[in-house]
């Protein structure tokens, strides 16, 4: 299995109050954590780093939008130009 699949069936995202963020949900093998292949979980955690800065900058950019949004949309109420 490659290494996105394993991130598939291993994380999900997590929604907060505050944002959200990828986690690990489940093992990709039996057993404990010390018994799986670390160089699996190593790449995993590397994925998810790679997955959690997508996020944060998805979200990042949409709070701007948002912002940026809410800005004009006062600033053509203030000026009476509808809106």
């Amino acid at each position: 299995m490659e290494l996105l699949s394993w991130f598939g069936a291993t994380h999900e995202l997590a929604m907060t109050g505050f944002g959200a963020y990828w986690r690990m949900a489940w093992l990709p093998g039996p057993g404990s954590v010390g018994e799986q292949d670390a160089r699996l979980l190593r790449s995993l955690t590397l994925a998810r780093q790679v997955y959690q800065a997508a996020l944060a900058d998805s979200l990042a950019r949409q709070s701007g939008d948002q912002g940026l949004a809410a800005w004009r949309a006062r600033v053509r109420r203030e000026r009476g130009w509808g809106g």
